[in-house]
């Protein structure tokens, strides 16, 4: 099971892609990524709560970690 992020880059229009992985903490770290780089983010399909946005996503990688 695996968090998917689904998004799209800014300059060429909703040209969708998606990008997954393994845990909570990977996902928010790609997420961020993906962020910085005039990405947007649609949504994050995660494998128990699951669409989620950015804030929701931190606090299970922060879950994660505990």
């Amino acid at each position: 099971m695996s968090y998917t992020i689904t998004c799209h880059r800014t300059e060429y229009g909703r040209k969708y892609f998606s990008v997954q992985r393994p845990s909570a903490r990977e996902a928010l770290s790609k997420a961020e990524f993906l962020e910085m780089s005039d990405i947007q983010i649609d949504y994050i399909d995660t494998p128990a709560d699951g669409r989620v946005d950015m804030r929701t996503l931190r606090t299970l990688a922060e879950k994660e970690r505990a």
